[in-house]
């Protein structure tokens, strides 16, 4: 009893410790980290009978002594049927309760699942996000030249990771030929998988299918009314041999469950925590597809994290080619991580680096490729015009079509 205590205390420290992994967002969190202490409380009452009361009491006649009594009473618990008297009829029920703190068990590793699945594809990825991060998470709580230095350090990992990892653009396949991408998203969806199976499950079995079926159960319970469900019955009626004349034959006893009472509130809590999550985890998923499957919602993320004078006179463009060239999905994956776990500012200031190392590279790449020799060894500009002519103004340079596809595809070549 002291280790069950003992470790009773160690849960909130538990839980802390796993709310706060830089791998998972709020959302991610909710279904996995704090959906574990909710599922917990749930099994503790349940299993609370089981050790400190009577599972089951059943009536038996005054000749059987009371051991008869205790023997028909664990008999009764352990039929895999229930009979419920309804209008003078019996009606045979599977018999749940034995199983529910086992079913509160299966319903924590299912959504433990998807987040043990996810943080072990990204400790195997080719991108370090654990690294990522890890320096993410520093640069959040440094200053001046230390926070520079830092974030200086976590972006050429980033853009040298992208450079040989990705080679060129792929506008039609963005997300699908990036593995931890699709990972990433296959877990969302299955935390929203999750949710909505078990809530399926729950309202067929103990709603008779009706989705509403917790607010019903409530309404009763507020309105004073005890009356316990077919699946949870306070009175049940089991049928057990006796000895009579030499001969066995079938008793009917009558047995109450109190403990049902508890079980059916129970999962009335359970059945609103899991509608919730079913909702608020398929928005996450739905967003989180958006944000990588739809190329305006791409660009509207990196516009968000960039200041307005970051993006002239590059414009539209070259924003473009930094999030296709550059960032690619793995990048992008990553910065919406190292916003939800790290916060907006430093999400930010990682964008805006990333960006200004690659405009940075790109006037480099123009310069050095705004002439190129023709068959007579005369020098054209990306204008088609011969020597003599002037150069292109910078501005021209960062905003010129022609310029930034040649200076692209030489480099690709």
């Amino acid at each position: 009893m002291s280790s069950a205590i003992s470790f009773l205390f160690h849960v909130p420290s538990w839980v802390k410790k796993r709310a706060c992994h830089p791998l998972d967002d709020a959302v991610d969190r909710l279904s996995s980290s704090y959906s574990i202490p909710v599922l917990f409380v749930c099994f503790t009452l349940s299993v609370t009978n089981m050790l400190f009361g009577d599972s089951m009491s059943c009536w038996t006649n005054k000749e059987f002594p009371g051991h008869w009594a205790n023997f028909y009473s664990y008999y009764c618990y352990i039929q895999p049927q229930t009979l419920v008297l309804e209008a003078g009829t019996y009606r045979r029920y599977i018999a749940y309760f034995p199983w529910v703190p086992y079913i509160i068990v299966v319903q924590a590793i299912l959504f433990v699942s998807p987040r043990t699945f996810w943080h072990f594809f990204a400790s195997r990825a080719e991108l370090d996000l654990h690294a990522v991060l890890e320096r993410a998470t520093e640069i959040k709580d440094l200053l001046g030249e230390q926070r520079q230095k830092v974030l200086d350090e976590l972006t050429s990992y980033m853009m040298v990771y992208n450079e040989f990892t990705h080679k060129g653009s792929n506008k039609l396949f963005f997300v699908l030929q990036s593995p931890t991408a699709m990972a990433y998203l296959i877990h969302k969806w299955a935390y929203f998988g999750m949710a909505l199976t078990q809530f399926k499950l729950l309202v067929h079995i103990l709603g008779n299918g009706d989705n509403l079926w917790g607010f019903h159960a409530m309404k009763q319970l507020l309105e004073g009314n005890t009356t316990t469900s077919n699946v949870f019955p306070l009175i049940t009626y089991c049928q057990v041999p006796e000895m009579f004349d030499g001969q066995y034959r079938n008793r009917m006893i009558n047995c109450l469950m109190t403990f049902n009472i508890l079980y059916e509130k129970i999962f009335i809590v359970i059945y609103f925590w899991i509608m919730f999550l079913t909702v608020v985890t398929f928005l996450s998923a739905f967003i989180s597809t958006l944000r990588l499957f739809v190329p305006i919602w791409r660009v509207r993320a990196i516009h968000s994290r960039l200041r307005p004078g970051d993006v002239e006179p590059v414009k539209q463009r070259l924003v473009n080619r930094f999030l296709y060239y550059a960032l690619h999905a793995d990048g992008l994956l990553a910065l919406q991580l190292i916003e939800s776990s790290c916060g907006r500012e430093t999400a930010e200031d990682v964008t805006r680096t990333l960006f200004a190392n690659f405009t940075f590279s790109f006037r480099d790449r123009l310069r050095r490729g705004v002439s190129g020799a023709t068959s007579n060894g005369s020098r054209v500009n990306n204008y088609g015009t011969m020597n003599g002519t002037a150069p292109p103004a910078e501005h021209d340079l960062l905003t010129s079509v022609p310029l930034m596809d040649r200076a692209f595809n030489s480099t690709e070549a």
